[in-house]
């Protein structure tokens, strides 16, 4: 049974939902998506310092106590299309608490304006100039939301295809990782998901690929890809989620494929609800069980 305000946040969601997406242009939806972050708020003694990384804007998100030994590359969720760094910057920020480690944003280029394989693209760069810059002993960390899920799949595959170097781990929060939209649960979800809608799902596949490729390219559907050798998963998803088969699928195609995966469905909850740390109990245990998992999977 979800908490009390668990509850009040779903029943708002769902209302929002009720009322359709009407005609609202991408800018909107951009604005939109830019007042997530204010839900939240910075966590205490956190510091954001801008970063050019690997020729792709970031910043360092950095707490208090952050272990030395440790960072974590993230991708910010939004259909390719939305989300920045200010979107994400409380939300990670209590991420970053939670965990003891630094975390690196990235600005990756959004579609329409770039599509595939730009954001791809970012991610590769981003992610080989965090692991080649840092300290001796320093283990990587690589992750993102929804989309930025995806990517995270789309950049380790890419990586492993170029020789490149690996992270020691990866946190996913509920990924998109199908764009063919395959999943049982793109139906049986329909109802109880009170914030993704099947339809939009679709619009953000025409903005992210424009063609260039088969929406069953593993570098764009990372379900599809090869698995092995990749480093351990964690996955976090949402049991009231229309995708939440591109994670149960993936955490069984990476176990299958040898890949140390722990999968957490939570009951009744939405789309990547970890993002209301500090707001919903049930977040704030998914931060602290992904730091727990991160403890005896690094350590």
């Amino acid at each position: 049974m979800p908490s009390e305000q668990a509850r009040a946040v779903i029943e708002m969601l769902h209302t929002l939902k009720a009322m359709g997406p009407g005609t609202s242009t991408l800018e909107d939806e951009r604005a939109a998506m830019e007042l997530v972050q204010t839900v939240t708020q910075l966590a205490d003694g956190v510091s954001v310092d801008a970063v050019d990384a690997g020729g792709v804007p970031a910043e360092w998100i950095t707490p208090p106590s952050a272990r030395p030994d440790r960072q974590f590359v993230y991708f910010h969720g939004g259909g390719y299309a939305l989300g920045s760094l200010d979107s994400h910057r409380h939300f990670l920020s209590h991420l970053a608490v939670g965990c003891r480690t630094p975390i690196l944003s990235v600005d990756y280029r959004l579609a329409p304006e770039h599509p595939f394989p730009a954001g791809l693209d970012d991610g590769v760069a981003s992610l080989a100039w965090a692991i080649e810059h840092a300290a001796p002993g320093v283990k990587t960390i690589v992750g993102g939301d929804s989309a930025g899920g995806g990517l995270t799949g789309a950049v380790l595959l890419r990586t492993r295809e170029r020789g490149g170097k690996l992270p020691d781990a990866t946190v996913l929060f509920s990924p998109w990782t199908d764009l063919t939209g395959s999943g049982d649960s793109i139906i049986t979800r329909a109802e109880a998901d009170p914030l993704l809608r099947g339809d939009r799902l679709d619009e953000g596949v025409e903005r992210y690929l424009q063609g260039a490729v088969d929406a069953s390219d593993p570098l764009a559907s990372p379900l599809f890809g090869d698995h092995a050798g990749l480093p351990p998963t964690y996955i976090s998803v949402g049991d009231a989620e229309i995708i939440l088969d591109d994670s149960t699928r993936l955490a069984t195609r990476m176990a299958d494929a040898g890949v140390d995966v722990k999968i957490v469905v939570a009951d009744a909850m939405f789309h990547v609800y970890p993002a209301l740390a500090s707001v919903i109990p049930e977040s704030d245990s998914a931060v602290a069980d992904i730091a727990n998992w991160l403890d005896a999977t690094l350590d």
